[in-house]
């Protein structure tokens, strides 16, 4: 999940309202946005750039989350 609301016609209601880069998005709707694919989807959708909107009541096997670190910030890391 991106943090974001999910509504179909959001560009252009905001057309003229809002700037075009990095748009706040809707303050709450009927779906949430999620990012990214599973371990269950095809290789194109595993791409951070894909996008999916879901019920944010939705709870299933493949949906999660993803923690990154660079791993010259863990104390006691030999990876570089």
């Amino acid at each position: 999940w991106v943090g974001d609301w999910y509504r179909e016609d959001y560009y252009e209601m905001i057309a003229a309202s809002e700037p075009a880069d990095n748009p706040l998005g809707p303050t709450s709707g009927q779906f949430v946005i999620l990012r990214g694919g599973s371990f269950e989807d095809e290789a194109f959708f595993l791409r951070s750039a894909s996008r999916y909107w879901y019920p944010p009541t939705l709870k299933h096997h493949n949906l999660g989350f993803r923690c990154a670190a660079n791993p010259s910030d863990i104390e006691g890391s030999k990876l570089q």
